[in-house]
């Protein structure tokens, strides 16, 4: 096989010649990985031509200072502000600093990497969700357009993100087959993800009406704060009183724009009914696996709709708050069934962190039921 001629058939059995085949094959995949390695390269040039430049350290050190960032955090956080500026600051003579560079730099480049770093001009950052994982090509959804992208994550020092992760960064132009992340995306996980996307939306819709916003501009405006919320020490409990904040906000309506709202609502309502119906349904399903009594899904049944009723959460995962219920009815109200949070997760197919903290949640929202449960 490795002393296979260009002209005979390929040894993968396609039929075709060898150099038609695996040899093009092989060709491309080393153009590509050499096209990989020289964008990564020039991202790190681009922005450490923009650090030469004193109007634009300046801009990012007076950014940086609005923010206080956690110490292990910092260095971090003023790469975030780096690139932020690197797009967005019009700071050398009315040009951004990667404007600046394809005016006086570009030219050092071949000419393909020329093209993709030159369609990098007035990109503005993206918000998606992490839809389906392939080795390194990861398809993404826009939280705001709902539009689906393929992006690849060139940069082999990167992690690929976890299915369902919400990934803030700058999504840049590459080949025509993929986007790329310009350096690297923050990304939001389980259910501080969700908290982030519902806070968002609920922000957009506050700021944009009657202002013209649209999503692109708005993100840019937002996206330091964006940078501190996941670099800062704020835990889960304090940014969903964030987002219970921002639905305060809510200016008042026209009368048509509320009937129109009114009628989303009521959709959006029925779809909320079904997936609190799939918590205690998944509930009762893995209850009955386990062989326990019937007077477990009763408790988890009333538990759960004194729960839904308080808190009105809205559910984008059931088998978090399924495995929440369940850990708490083992551990607070039937003991002798107790297990591990770790294996209560593991059970449901979800996330401990994420179970944890539904858990945690619950019983104190559950404090006084669960009292009186333990009482019986």
């Amino acid at each position: 096989m490795h002393n296979i001629k260009r002209n005979d058939p390929c040894y993968c059995g396609s039929g075709k010649k060898y150099k038609k085949c695996c040899e093009a094959k092989s060709n491309n995949d080393s153009m590509q990985a050499i096209l990989e390695r020289e964008v990564v390269g020039v991202q790190s040039e681009i922005l450490r031509d923009a650090f030469t430049h004193s109007e634009f350290s300046t801009t990012v050190q007076k950014s940086m200072s609005e923010f206080n960032p956690p110490e292990k955090m910092r260095d971090s956080f003023y790469f975030f502000v780096g690139v932020w500026a690197l797009f967005a600051s019009k700071v050398l003579s009315g040009k951004t600093a990667l404007e600046q560079f394809c005016d006086s730099n570009i030219v050092n480049l071949r000419p393909k990497v020329q093209e993709i770093v030159g369609a990098w001009v007035g990109k503005t950052p993206s918000v998606v969700r992490v839809e389906n994982i392939d080795g390194r090509n990861v398809v993404v959804k826009d939280i705001f357009s709902k539009e689906l992208k393929n992006v690849k994550i060139i940069d082999e020092l990167t992690e690929v993100p976890n299915q369902g992760a919400l990934l803030l960064g700058y999504i840049v132009p590459f080949t025509n087959e993929a986007l790329i992340f310009f350096t690297s995306a923050l990304s939001f996980e389980e259910e501080m993800a969700e908290n982030v996307e519902q806070f968002l939306c609920q922000k957009f819709v506050s700021v944009s009406e009657g202002a013209g916003f649209d999503t692109m501009a708005f993100l840019q405006d937002h996206f330091l704060e964006l940078v501190d919320l996941f670099m800062s020490d704020r835990d889960l409990d304090a940014f969903e009183l964030e987002v219970a904040a921002a639905v305060e906000e809510h200016v008042e309506e026209e009368p048509d724009m509320k009937n129109v709202r009114s009628a989303l609502t009521a959709v959006e309502k029925v779809g909320e009914q079904d997936q609190a119906a799939a918590v205690v349904n998944l509930l009762e399903e893995k209850v009955q696996s386990e062989d326990m009594p019937e007077s477990v899904i009763e408790a988890g049944s009333t538990l759960w709709q004194t729960y839904y009723h308080k808190k009105q959460p809205q559910i984008k995962n059931e088998k978090i708050y399924a495995a929440a219920l369940h850990y708490l009815l083992v551990d607070k109200v039937f003991p002798v069934y107790r297990r591990t949070q770790k294996a209560t997760a593991e059970l449901y197919q979800a996330s401990i962190g994420s179970v944890s903290t539904r858990s945690r949640e619950m019983a104190c929202v559950l404090e006084e039921e669960l009292k009186e449960m333990c009482v019986k």
